[in-house]
């Protein structure tokens, strides 16, 4: 599931159908953050980092810049589809003591976990 996911995102930006405007402002915004830039993304007129602080970009922009001439968006899809991956081989539910994983909380780290 995770291939044909991955595969089909891949077509799409091969053949300039759009995704979606977030993958320009993080395409851009860990670009410049790559080549030591200060990520101001012109096409939010913002920082980067000016909404929230989202401190992944930081070792995707190392990624970025060990890959070179080789670093574009598709590297970004690519670490989509493998964190949704991931995410997916994690356990359902809650852990001891009724958290639950912290990439699973919309709320943080510190979230309690929602009860029904």
């Amino acid at each position: 599931m995770t291939a044909l996911y991955t595969g089909v995102n891949l077509y799409r930006l091969d053949h300039f159908y759009s995704l979606d405007f977030d993958l320009a402002i993080f395409g851009q915004g860990v670009w410049l953050l790559s080549r030591g830039d200060v990520p101001f993304v012109t096409i939010r007129g913002l920082n980067l980092f000016g909404a929230h602080a989202t401190w992944i970009h930081l070792p995707v922009a190392l990624l970025f810049a060990v890959l070179g001439p080789l670093a574009d968006v598709r590297v970004l899809v690519l670490l989509q589809s493998g964190a949704l991956a991931l995410r997916a081989r994690q356990p359902r539910g809650p852990l001891p003591g009724g958290r639950s994983p912290p990439i699973a909380r919309p709320g943080g780290l510190d979230a309690p976990m929602p009860r029904k």
